[in-house]
């Protein structure tokens, strides 16, 4: 079932009903854990062969690094386990995509990112904001918690107003199923 075959039937509010629509329906869920983590990023609408990246956000301010203006942060979403390798391959894409200042990769559970993945995150650096004074990671994981950012305000496709958050959680009613 598409993002477009489903509608909006309310807000997940347990961890249990997010693993269920990760079961349900993989696809609408990575939609929904790349839009949930932090207002203003978007999720791919369609399935695309981009190398893992799920969703992005666009940093209201860009960072300039060695002459180069970077404003996107990707997400990358896992339903199941995440191996080390995906967590490294994940770490290259963000290095080599061209305006990516940083990744986050989600999963349902904070065990999922083992010690040989926390080194690729550490390992991976961090970067400074014009707009604040910390540094942030480039790889980070999150795991259905909100972690901190500076503000994302959507995608060069779709701006948002990272205060409107919409958080929902999508199935199909009876007629979609056919029933």
């Amino acid at each position: 079932m598409g993002v477009s075959q489903i509608r909006i039937a309310g807000i997940l509010e347990d961890l249990a009903q997010a693993k269920q629509l990760a079961k349900d329906d993989p696809f609408a869920f990575e939609t929904f854990a790349v839009e949930f983590c932090y207002p203003g990023f978007i999720g791919n609408k369609v399935q695309r062969k981009d190398g893992g990246i799920d969703g992005k956000g666009k940093l209201l301010y860009p960072v300039k690094e060695n002459g180069e203006e970077k404003d996107i942060v990707i997400c990358q979403v896992k339903v199941g386990k995440p191996s080390l390798e995906s967590a490294e391959r994940f770490d290259r894409t963000i290095e080599k995509t061209p305006g990516v200042i940083a990744g986050v990769f989600i999963t349902l559970e904070k065990d999922d990112w083992t010690p040989a993945m926390r080194k690729v995150a550490k390992d991976a650096g961090k970067f400074k904001h014009p707009h604040s004074a910390r540094k942030f990671p480039r790889l980070q994981h999150w795991y259905f918690k909100r972690s901190d950012l500076p503000e994302i305000v959507g995608t060069d496709e779709k701006k948002v107003d990272p205060r409107q958050a919409d958080f929902a959680y999508w199935k199909p009613t009876e007629d979609e199923n056919g029933k």
